[in-house]
């Protein structure tokens, strides 16, 4: 029961209302309580990190003219598939005596150069 006439001093096994005005009992059952698991010892790694670039003005016109051209929806997913090509790039012409051969769409050769030419221009 509630306490009235300002008597503050209610028993252990009082009964509250709640909003449906129904009685239900105050007391917990602590027989039910299950356990927390053990707070993990090691973080799990992010699925992904954030990096920070800084572009010049004429660097960044290029990146989202790139964008447009390969219909990217994003600058960060035009920056992922440049990094899959050059990727791909340096594996395939590892020996220094590759040659790239650019052909147009009736298979003429319109370009032909070393890869080491390249890959020397990529080196710091």
């Amino acid at each position: 029961m509630f306490p009235l006439n300002g008597d503050s001093t209610i028993s252990s096994n009082s009964r509250i209302l709640d909003p449906q005005n129904e009685a239900r009992d105050n007391t917990q059952d602590y027989d039910n309580v299950k356990e927390l698991p053990a707070p993990q010892k090691q973080r799990e790694k992010p699925t992904k990190e954030r990096v920070q670039l800084d572009f010049s003005p004429e660097a960044l016109e290029r990146l989202d003219l790139i964008k447009a051209d390969i219909g990217a929806s994003t600058r960060a997913e035009t920056i992922r598939q440049a990094l899959r090509l050059f990727d791909w790039f340096i594996r395939e012409t590892e020996d220094p005596e590759s040659v790239i051969e650019v052909t147009n769409k009736e298979g003429k050769i319109t370009s032909r150069f070393k890869a080491l030419l390249v890959h020397s221009a990529l080196r710091p």
